[in-house]
């Protein structure tokens, strides 16, 4: 997959998650058909308050599938 500017994503989400981006990264990378972009805000704190992550999404599909795993697994991205 090339780079693509998080710009050219036109589908997105923004929530809040106790877990590292790098479990949510290695989700996607294993489960999105199209590019993705990943940004948590600030700098991740000690204490594992959860902090915002904005996803954005080449595909909608791939959108969807997130937020179907999310509401799964909610324990675990909070």
């Amino acid at each position: 997959m090339s780079a693509v500017e998080r710009s050219d994503l036109p589908y997105g989400i923004r929530f809040k998650s106790g877990q590292d981006t790098s479990v949510v990264n290695e989700w996607l990378t294993n489960n999105c058909s199209g590019a993705f972009f990943v940004e948590q805000s600030g700098e991740r704190p000690t204490d594992r308050r959860p902090q915002d992550v904005f996803l954005r999404f080449e595909r909608q599909d791939d959108l969807q599938r997130f937020k179907d795993m999310v509401m799964k697994n909610s324990r675990e991205f909070n």
